[in-house]
């Protein structure tokens, strides 16, 4: 393997192949994409419930949001996966005053800026979709263009289109440590003992960004893995494959169709230990209690099987985005927690248009941890 790059992307997750992917279309500078797994994607990727969703709730995310909403629902055809993305549309339902007020500012603020989205009064959402009339709810945003992506398929399709323009790529590769001389990143520190040099590093690591970090003597910012269980029922007839996904804001739980029946989770967060996630004993009886207070039916219905997944936060609600102000040539992509899946295509996006080859032009953020870069 060649000792020098520009730069090394650690990770081959949505974060590392949109950075990767965005990065081959510019064709600069040496990049070398590296992943401790044998094969990309199969943590936080693929372990989650793959739900497109424009109103994320905070508006230093929204831009982030809308932006791979619209990725979605224009994939690019050089991707060749026109199947990727099923815009059933989105209920977000909340039940508590508060609540109502935000969500309903965040609609009007959305529909300003041209996203397809309108409210709902309680009894024209029971109307026409039945089996809410038992929920909790004192309105709800419909956004028209959300839905159900496969993130799987997407992302090896960006690594696949990333490694067909010259980005180089090393599985099984896992990195102990970054390498820090004079205060400054100079490359990585491979499990197996091998040094590579870079210019820079991007870390992207997901739930083991944070472990990376403190293990490379420098501040993890806080980023922490957490597990959340998904469940999947039998068939059942009440709910079509277009029904819009439903996510209960102030209740903390959310449902979609999957494979004839529904898959949901109560929205457990659990901190735990980076690795694969393992369900944890006990599960179904915190999802039956919660599920019967906001979703009455759900928790009538045999499950089919049900998983853990992890999802790793920063100082919420923003992500740790750009160039690290206290390290040079360290990039972050990390804590993108529950909005990966949909805001990936923008992360890779801004990444890639502040690089030009050599360094990172674009402005950086008022203290990386906690913040969204303006890159």
């Amino acid at each position: 393997m060649e000792s020098s790059w520009d730069l090394i992307i650690i990770g081959a997750g949505l974060a590392g192949s949109s950075s990767a992917w965005h990065l081959s279309k510019a064709s600069v500078g040496r990049i070398l994409l590296l992943e401790q797994e044998r094969l990309a994607g199969t943590q936080a990727t693929a372990q989650n419930a793959a739900m497109i969703r424009a109103l994320s709730g905070e508006p230093s995310l929204a831009s982030f949001a809308e932006a791979g909403q619209a990725f979605w629902n224009d994939l690019p055809q050089e991707l060749e996966i026109p199947h990727a993305f099923r815009p059933v549309g989105s209920l977000l339902l909340v039940s508590e005053p508060a609540s109502l007020a935000r969500l309903q500012a965040e609609v009007i603020g959305a529909s300003e800026r041209g996203l397809e989205v309108c409210w709902m009064q309680p009894d024209e959402l029971t109307e026409r979709y039945p089996l809410l009339g038992d929920c909790p709810v004192l309105g709800a945003a419909w956004t028209a263009r959300d839905g159900i992506a496969d993130p799987s398929a997407l992302n090896e399709a960006w690594l696949s289109g990333a490694r067909a323009r010259g980005i180089r790529m090393d599985f099984s590769k896992a990195v102990r440590r970054l390498e820090i001389q004079d205060e400054r990143v100079r490359g990585v520190f491979l499990q197996d003992g091998e040094i590579l040099r870079a210019r820079s590093v991007l870390v992207a690591a997901g739930a083991w960004a944070g472990q990376l970090l403190a293990k490379s003597g420098l501040s993890d910012h806080g980023l922490r893995p957490h597990r959340r269980h998904l469940f999947c029922t039998v068939v059942d007839r009440r709910i079509a494959d277009d029904h819009p996904f439903v996510w209960h804001l102030d209740r903390n739980a959310y449902f979609r169709p999957e494979s004839g029946g529904f898959l949901f989770s109560a929205c457990d967060e659990t901190v735990v230990s980076p690795g694969p996630a393992e369900t944890e004993p006990g599960i179904e009886s915190f999802a039956h209690e919660r599920l019967q207070s906001v979703f009455p039916f759900l928790s009538e219905l045999p499950l089919k099987r049900y998983w853990a997944g992890l999802r790793t936060f920063g100082p919420r609600p923003a992500f740790l985005l750009g160039p690290d102000e206290s390290t040079p040539g360290l990039l972050h992509a990390s804590g993108l927690g529950g909005h990966g899946v949909t805001c990936a295509p923008e992360v890779g996006r801004r990444l890639a248009q502040s690089w030009d080859g050599s360094s990172w032009s674009g402005a950086r953020s008022n203290g990386v941890g906690g913040s969204v870069s303006t890159v």
